[in-house]
């Protein structure tokens, strides 16, 4: 199943568009923590192959809080 938020998406949201300062890889960890998390609080009547639009930005949000945790924490940093 594919995840709601984009690398694009969670750059643009939060404004860290520079790959030296959260990689790529950093980014899809990011999104794949926040999509594990969206999808544990989701009803199951929420339609996952073309979720709303909400949820998407919902994911997006918790993405970005998420890089920035990383980042704050040292993880993101080489």
């Amino acid at each position: 199943m594919a995840v709601f938020a984009t690398e694009a998406g969670v750059r643009l949201r939060v404004q860290v568009d520079d790959v030296a300062v959260a990689s790529g890889a950093l980014v899809e960890a990011c999104i794949a923590e926040a999509h594990e998390r969206v999808l544990g609080m989701l009803d199951g009547s929420v339609d996952l192959e073309a979720p709303p639009e909400a949820v998407v930005q919902g994911e997006t949000v918790l993405c970005g809080a998420i890089l920035f945790g990383a980042l704050a924490s040292g993880d993101g940093v080489d």
